[in-house]
């Protein structure tokens, strides 16, 4: 005598909505995604690709956005409209992941153990460093960055990406 089979649903809490600026950033969170994030968990996490558009205008589209309970916007603080982008996410409730101090390949360059002293090297130097490598595939970032390096890297307060896996393991901050 078999009993009936249970079904077991998932129960989604919570929606998360994550806005990139780039879609350097996109592949680098699809990255993470692969490694971190709980599918069984409590929240559905989508990835949305801002394909370039200035800070303000990301935090808009975000902001316009309908069907999500938290959303966040990863972004370059080296746009001058970052100060409004800072002002509409703080009225909607939207929380700005910000690559500091300014662009991901200077991020990624400080993870590797780089030091870059002036700000127009960090591109040329990440060229120089690893010429086939395109950022917009998230192979380069297991090459680069394998699961084990970015555990040591996790832990420290000075990158954005501590607080991005902690969101995608969690749902939230």
């Amino acid at each position: 005598m078999r009993g009936k089979k249970r079904k077991y649903r998932r129960v989604v809490r919570k929606t998360v909505l994550i806005y990139c600026e780039w879609g350097s950033e996109c592949a680098f969170l699809a990255y993470l995604n692969e490694i971190y994030y709980q599918r069984w968990g409590d929240f559905i996490l989508t990835i949305e690709n801002g394909q370039g558009w200035s800070p303000d205008i990301l935090v808009k589209k975000t902001k316009e956005s309908e069907g999500y309970d938290r959303k966040y916007v990863w972004l370059d603080v080296d746009r001058p409209e970052i100060g409004k982008a800072r002002k509409i996410a703080e009225k909607a409730k939207i929380f700005l992941f910000e690559n500091e101090p300014l662009h991901l390949e200077w991020e990624l360059l400080r993870m590797l153990g780089c030091n870059i002293k002036w700000v127009s090297d960090y591109k040329r130097k990440f060229i120089q460093l690893y010429p086939n490598h395109d950022l917009c595939d998230k192979r380069t970032y297991k090459k680069l960055l394998p699961k084990e390096k970015i555990e040591l890297i996790r832990e420290s307060e000075e990158f954005v990406i501590g607080r991005i896996i902690k969101l995608l393991e969690t749902g939230e901050l």
